[in-house]
Protein backbone atom coordinates (compact mmCIF):
# COMPACT_ATOMS: atom_id res chain seq x y z
CA UNK A 1 0.00 0.00 0.00
CA UNK A 2 2.77 2.39 1.13
CA UNK A 3 4.45 1.46 -2.66
CA UNK A 4 1.26 2.69 -4.35
CA UNK A 5 0.78 5.59 -2.73
CA UNK A 6 4.41 6.66 -3.40
CA UNK A 7 3.78 6.07 -7.07
CA UNK A 8 0.77 7.63 -7.28
CA UNK A 9 2.29 10.99 -5.43
CA UNK A 10 5.65 11.28 -7.94
CA UNK A 11 3.54 11.01 -10.94
CA UNK A 12 0.78 13.61 -9.47
CA UNK A 13 3.86 15.94 -8.75
CA UNK A 14 5.66 15.24 -12.23
CA UNK A 15 2.47 15.94 -13.87
CA UNK A 16 1.90 19.28 -11.91
CA UNK A 17 5.94 20.38 -12.48
CA UNK A 18 5.02 19.68 -16.41
CA UNK A 19 1.88 22.07 -16.28
CA UNK A 20 3.82 24.59 -14.66
CA UNK A 21 6.60 24.24 -17.60
CA UNK A 22 4.13 24.46 -20.13
CA UNK A 23 2.59 27.39 -18.60
CA UNK A 24 6.27 29.27 -18.10
CA UNK A 25 7.15 28.72 -21.55
CA UNK A 26 3.74 29.87 -22.88
CA UNK A 27 4.64 32.95 -21.09
CA UNK A 28 8.04 33.01 -21.96
CA UNK A 29 7.25 32.56 -26.42
CA UNK A 30 4.82 35.66 -25.54
CA UNK A 31 6.98 38.06 -24.18
CA UNK A 32 9.29 37.14 -27.17
CA UNK A 33 6.65 38.12 -29.74
CA UNK A 34 5.43 41.25 -28.27
CA UNK A 35 8.90 42.61 -28.91
CA UNK A 36 9.11 44.65 -32.12
CA UNK A 37 12.60 43.95 -34.50
CA UNK A 38 13.08 44.76 -37.80
CA UNK A 39 15.07 42.39 -40.21
CA UNK A 40 18.28 44.65 -41.85
CA UNK A 41 19.80 42.95 -45.35
CA UNK A 42 23.53 44.11 -45.39
CA UNK A 43 24.24 44.88 -49.07
CA UNK A 44 27.93 45.36 -50.20
CA UNK A 45 28.36 48.88 -51.76
CA UNK A 46 27.77 49.34 -55.72
CA UNK A 47 30.14 52.05 -56.35
CA UNK A 48 33.64 52.67 -55.90
CA UNK A 49 35.79 55.64 -56.67
CA UNK A 50 39.86 55.22 -57.37
CA UNK A 51 42.35 57.59 -57.90
CA UNK A 52 45.82 55.84 -59.94
CA UNK A 53 48.96 56.65 -61.60
CA UNK A 54 51.87 55.10 -63.44
CA UNK A 55 54.10 55.03 -66.14
CA UNK A 56 53.62 54.39 -69.45
CA UNK A 57 56.37 52.97 -72.12
CA UNK A 58 55.57 53.23 -75.62
CA UNK A 59 55.85 50.18 -77.85
CA UNK A 60 54.52 50.53 -80.93
CA UNK A 61 54.33 54.17 -82.22
CA UNK A 62 56.06 55.38 -85.62
CA UNK A 63 58.23 58.71 -85.48
CA UNK A 64 56.20 60.06 -87.99
CA UNK A 65 58.11 63.42 -86.93
CA UNK A 66 61.56 61.77 -87.61
CA UNK A 67 61.46 59.19 -90.89
CA UNK A 68 65.29 57.95 -90.20
CA UNK A 69 67.56 56.85 -87.87
CA UNK A 70 70.81 58.87 -88.84
CA UNK A 71 72.28 60.73 -86.12
CA UNK A 72 75.17 62.64 -87.76
CA UNK A 73 77.09 63.07 -91.26
CA UNK A 74 80.21 63.60 -91.41
CA UNK A 75 81.70 64.73 -95.04
CA UNK A 76 85.60 65.70 -95.40
CA UNK A 77 87.65 66.47 -98.24
CA UNK A 78 91.18 67.53 -99.07
CA UNK A 79 92.57 69.18 -101.95
CA UNK A 80 91.17 68.04 -104.93
CA UNK A 81 90.14 64.92 -104.14
CA UNK A 82 86.63 63.16 -103.73
CA UNK A 83 84.57 63.88 -100.62
CA UNK A 84 84.54 61.06 -98.08
CA UNK A 85 80.94 60.59 -96.09
CA UNK A 86 80.70 58.98 -92.92
CA UNK A 87 76.60 58.29 -91.75
CA UNK A 88 76.25 57.19 -88.09
CA UNK A 89 72.83 55.67 -87.29
CA UNK A 90 71.08 54.90 -84.06
CA UNK A 91 67.91 53.68 -82.67
CA UNK A 92 65.92 55.75 -80.99
CA UNK A 93 64.43 53.38 -78.18
CA UNK A 94 61.78 56.51 -76.66
CA UNK A 95 58.23 56.16 -78.68
CA UNK A 96 55.68 58.31 -78.20
CA UNK A 97 53.11 57.12 -75.28
CA UNK A 98 56.13 57.06 -73.11
CA UNK A 99 55.18 59.35 -69.86
CA UNK A 100 53.74 59.32 -66.30
CA UNK A 101 50.46 59.02 -66.47
CA UNK A 102 47.75 59.90 -63.42
CA UNK A 103 44.31 59.88 -63.62
CA UNK A 104 40.86 58.63 -61.67
CA UNK A 105 37.89 56.81 -62.57
CA UNK A 106 34.42 55.44 -61.23
CA UNK A 107 32.71 52.02 -61.16
CA UNK A 108 30.14 50.19 -60.58
CA UNK A 109 29.79 46.75 -59.84
CA UNK A 110 26.37 44.63 -61.44
CA UNK A 111 27.28 41.45 -59.90
CA UNK A 112 30.25 39.20 -58.25
CA UNK A 113 31.43 38.78 -61.56
CA UNK A 114 31.47 41.85 -63.54
CA UNK A 115 31.92 45.43 -63.11
CA UNK A 116 31.49 48.72 -65.50
CA UNK A 117 33.18 52.15 -65.21
CA UNK A 118 35.03 54.50 -66.70
CA UNK A 119 38.68 56.42 -65.71
CA UNK A 120 40.38 59.70 -66.60
CA UNK A 121 44.02 59.80 -67.51
CA UNK A 122 46.53 62.56 -68.21
CA UNK A 123 49.60 61.67 -69.88
CA UNK A 124 52.50 64.12 -71.15
CA UNK A 125 54.61 62.22 -73.12
CA UNK A 126 58.09 63.92 -74.70
CA UNK A 127 60.28 62.22 -77.33
CA UNK A 128 63.15 63.63 -79.08
CA UNK A 129 65.82 63.09 -82.00
CA UNK A 130 69.56 64.63 -82.23
CA UNK A 131 71.89 65.52 -85.27
CA UNK A 132 74.91 66.29 -86.08
CA UNK A 133 76.39 67.91 -89.25
CA UNK A 134 79.73 68.04 -90.07
CA UNK A 135 81.28 69.14 -93.31
CA UNK A 136 85.68 69.70 -93.18
CA UNK A 137 87.42 70.74 -96.57
CA UNK A 138 91.03 71.02 -96.53
CA UNK A 139 92.00 72.95 -99.46
CA UNK A 140 95.43 73.89 -100.91
CA UNK A 141 95.91 76.51 -103.39
CA UNK A 142 98.32 77.36 -106.28
CA UNK A 143 100.70 79.15 -104.07
CA UNK A 144 103.51 76.85 -102.35
CA UNK A 145 102.83 77.06 -98.69
CA UNK A 146 99.63 78.63 -98.53
CA UNK A 147 96.56 76.35 -97.27
CA UNK A 148 92.64 77.13 -96.41
CA UNK A 149 89.79 75.52 -93.91
CA UNK A 150 86.66 75.27 -94.03
CA UNK A 151 84.79 73.17 -91.43
CA UNK A 152 80.62 74.06 -90.87
CA UNK A 153 79.15 71.84 -87.75
CA UNK A 154 75.56 71.93 -86.94
CA UNK A 155 74.33 70.17 -83.70
CA UNK A 156 70.57 70.18 -83.71
CA UNK A 157 67.67 68.63 -81.41
CA UNK A 158 64.24 68.04 -82.50
CA UNK A 159 61.88 67.59 -79.40
CA UNK A 160 58.02 66.85 -79.86
CA UNK A 161 55.40 67.28 -76.86
CA UNK A 162 52.47 66.02 -76.39
CA UNK A 163 49.66 65.86 -73.86
CA UNK A 164 46.85 63.08 -73.93
CA UNK A 165 43.87 63.12 -72.04
CA UNK A 166 41.84 59.53 -72.02
CA UNK A 167 38.68 58.97 -71.60
CA UNK A 168 38.12 55.10 -70.70
CA UNK A 169 34.96 53.12 -71.01
CA UNK A 170 35.59 49.47 -69.88
CA UNK A 171 34.22 46.34 -68.50
CA UNK A 172 36.11 44.09 -65.57
CA UNK A 173 35.51 40.30 -65.44
CA UNK A 174 36.83 38.63 -62.63
CA UNK A 175 39.02 35.73 -62.81
CA UNK A 176 39.45 34.22 -59.88
CA UNK A 177 37.89 35.20 -56.42
CA UNK A 178 38.63 35.45 -52.71
CA UNK A 179 37.26 36.66 -49.72
CA UNK A 180 40.55 39.10 -49.61
CA UNK A 181 41.56 39.65 -53.19
CA UNK A 182 40.98 38.32 -56.74
CA UNK A 183 42.25 38.39 -60.33
CA UNK A 184 40.61 40.16 -62.91
CA UNK A 185 41.26 41.28 -66.95
CA UNK A 186 39.52 44.39 -68.57
CA UNK A 187 38.66 45.53 -71.64
CA UNK A 188 37.35 48.81 -73.41
CA UNK A 189 37.42 51.62 -75.46
CA UNK A 190 39.91 54.71 -75.48
CA UNK A 191 38.43 58.19 -76.36
CA UNK A 192 41.39 60.47 -76.58
CA UNK A 193 41.57 64.49 -76.40
CA UNK A 194 44.92 66.03 -77.43
CA UNK A 195 45.61 69.57 -76.27
CA UNK A 196 49.13 70.28 -76.97
CA UNK A 197 51.24 68.91 -79.66
CA UNK A 198 54.36 71.13 -80.16
CA UNK A 199 57.35 70.65 -81.92
CA UNK A 200 61.05 72.13 -81.38
CA UNK A 201 63.49 72.15 -84.10
CA UNK A 202 67.12 73.96 -82.46
CA UNK A 203 70.15 74.12 -84.10
CA UNK A 204 73.64 75.40 -83.23
CA UNK A 205 75.75 75.95 -86.42
CA UNK A 206 79.41 76.82 -85.85
CA UNK A 207 81.83 77.94 -88.91
CA UNK A 208 85.59 77.99 -89.14
CA UNK A 209 86.84 79.31 -92.14
CA UNK A 210 90.19 80.42 -93.26
CA UNK A 211 90.28 84.04 -94.14
CA UNK A 212 93.19 86.02 -95.10
CA UNK A 213 95.56 83.59 -93.75
CA UNK A 214 93.96 83.70 -90.35
CA UNK A 215 91.10 81.39 -88.83
CA UNK A 216 87.95 82.85 -88.10
CA UNK A 217 85.01 81.83 -86.53
CA UNK A 218 81.34 82.46 -86.60
CA UNK A 219 78.33 81.31 -84.57
CA UNK A 220 74.83 81.02 -84.96
CA UNK A 221 71.53 79.68 -83.09
CA UNK A 222 68.46 78.68 -85.32
CA UNK A 223 65.26 78.35 -83.86
CA UNK A 224 61.81 77.06 -84.78
CA UNK A 225 58.76 76.12 -83.30
CA UNK A 226 55.71 74.69 -84.66
CA UNK A 227 52.07 73.84 -83.26
CA UNK A 228 50.78 70.59 -84.62
CA UNK A 229 46.90 70.16 -84.88
CA UNK A 230 45.66 67.03 -84.18
CA UNK A 231 41.62 66.00 -84.80
CA UNK A 232 39.85 65.36 -81.57
CA UNK A 233 38.76 63.18 -80.29
CA UNK A 234 40.95 60.08 -81.17
CA UNK A 235 40.05 56.82 -80.91
CA UNK A 236 41.76 52.80 -79.87
CA UNK A 237 41.05 50.46 -77.95
CA UNK A 238 42.62 49.15 -74.32
CA UNK A 239 43.00 45.63 -72.21
CA UNK A 240 44.36 45.17 -68.77
CA UNK A 241 45.25 42.64 -66.28
CA UNK A 242 45.29 43.26 -62.71
CA UNK A 243 45.39 42.39 -58.84
CA UNK A 244 42.97 44.09 -56.58
CA UNK A 245 42.85 43.52 -52.64
CA UNK A 246 41.13 44.36 -49.62
CA UNK A 247 42.87 46.68 -47.63
CA UNK A 248 39.87 47.94 -45.11
CA UNK A 249 36.10 47.48 -44.90
CA UNK A 250 35.93 49.85 -47.73
CA UNK A 251 39.53 49.97 -49.30
CA UNK A 252 40.65 48.08 -51.51
CA UNK A 253 44.19 48.73 -53.74
CA UNK A 254 45.07 47.49 -56.88
CA UNK A 255 47.50 47.16 -59.60
CA UNK A 256 47.60 46.27 -63.37
CA UNK A 257 49.38 46.56 -66.31
CA UNK A 258 47.24 48.19 -69.34
CA UNK A 259 47.72 48.20 -73.19
CA UNK A 260 46.73 50.98 -75.05
CA UNK A 261 46.61 51.89 -79.13
CA UNK A 262 45.32 54.90 -80.29
CA UNK A 263 44.98 56.13 -83.76
CA UNK A 264 45.45 59.83 -83.81
CA UNK A 265 44.68 61.79 -87.41
CA UNK A 266 46.89 65.15 -87.88
CA UNK A 267 44.94 67.76 -89.67
CA UNK A 268 47.77 70.65 -89.19
CA UNK A 269 51.18 72.05 -88.76
CA UNK A 270 51.61 75.68 -88.09
CA UNK A 271 55.06 77.52 -87.98
CA UNK A 272 54.63 79.79 -84.81
CA UNK A 273 58.55 80.59 -84.57
CA UNK A 274 61.34 81.28 -86.70
CA UNK A 275 64.31 83.05 -85.42
CA UNK A 276 67.84 82.72 -86.19
CA UNK A 277 70.40 84.23 -83.40
CA UNK A 278 67.38 85.81 -81.58
CA UNK A 279 66.22 87.67 -84.73
CA UNK A 280 62.58 87.18 -85.59
CA UNK A 281 62.40 85.97 -88.95
CA UNK A 282 58.98 84.58 -89.01
CA UNK A 283 57.53 87.71 -91.01
CA UNK A 284 59.84 87.22 -93.58
CA UNK A 285 58.20 83.77 -94.53
CA UNK A 286 55.31 83.24 -96.54
CA UNK A 287 51.76 81.55 -95.78
CA UNK A 288 52.85 78.58 -97.81
CA UNK A 289 55.94 78.55 -95.40
CA UNK A 290 54.46 79.02 -92.05
CA UNK A 291 51.62 76.02 -92.34
CA UNK A 292 50.53 73.25 -93.57
CA UNK A 293 47.17 71.57 -94.45
CA UNK A 294 46.49 68.06 -94.28
CA UNK A 295 43.85 66.55 -96.40
CA UNK A 296 42.09 63.99 -98.04
CA UNK A 297 43.03 64.64 -101.55
CA UNK A 298 44.06 67.95 -103.72
CA UNK A 299 45.32 68.64 -106.92
CA UNK A 300 48.69 70.42 -107.36
CA UNK A 301 49.43 73.26 -110.23
CA UNK A 302 52.23 74.32 -108.38
CA UNK A 303 52.20 76.13 -104.74
CA UNK A 304 50.79 79.63 -103.88
CA UNK A 305 52.51 81.46 -101.51
CA UNK A 306 49.53 83.34 -100.36
CA UNK A 307 47.77 79.66 -99.35
CA UNK A 308 48.96 77.00 -97.07
CA UNK A 309 51.08 74.20 -98.37
CA UNK A 310 48.75 71.08 -98.69
CA UNK A 311 49.55 67.40 -97.75
CA UNK A 312 47.70 64.42 -97.57
CA UNK A 313 46.23 63.40 -93.92
CA UNK A 314 49.00 61.93 -91.90
CA UNK A 315 47.85 59.15 -89.28
CA UNK A 316 50.00 58.76 -86.28
CA UNK A 317 49.69 55.42 -84.07
CA UNK A 318 50.23 55.84 -80.50
CA UNK A 319 50.73 51.95 -78.83
CA UNK A 320 51.89 51.79 -75.00
CA UNK A 321 52.28 49.40 -72.09
CA UNK A 322 51.17 50.91 -68.64
CA UNK A 323 52.25 50.01 -65.49
CA UNK A 324 50.48 51.64 -62.47
CA UNK A 325 48.98 50.86 -59.01
CA UNK A 326 45.84 53.03 -57.01
CA UNK A 327 43.58 52.82 -54.37
CA UNK A 328 39.71 52.40 -54.56
CA UNK A 329 36.95 53.40 -52.23
CA UNK A 330 33.62 51.87 -51.93
CA UNK A 331 31.11 54.27 -51.41
CA UNK A 332 28.43 54.10 -49.00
Amino acid sequence: MVMRHMKVFILFMMGHCMAGYAQDFDKLQKMIDSIPFHVVNLKEPRFQVNIHGGYSYGIGSTFRFYPDDIHSITIEKTGNGAPVTTTQYRYNYKRLGAGIRFGGGLSYIINDFINVGMDVDYLQSIIFKTRDSNYYQYKIPGSPGQTGIYNYRANGKITYNAIFINFSPYITFKAISRSKWYLYNKIGAVFTYQPKNTEEDVTDIRIRRTAQGVLVDSFMNVVKKSDWQIKNPSYGVMAAIGLQVKAGSRIRVFGELQFAHIIAEITKKTLTQYSISEKDLLPTLSLSQRETSYVRNFTSFGQDPDKPTQMLIERMPVTYLSAQAGIAFQLR
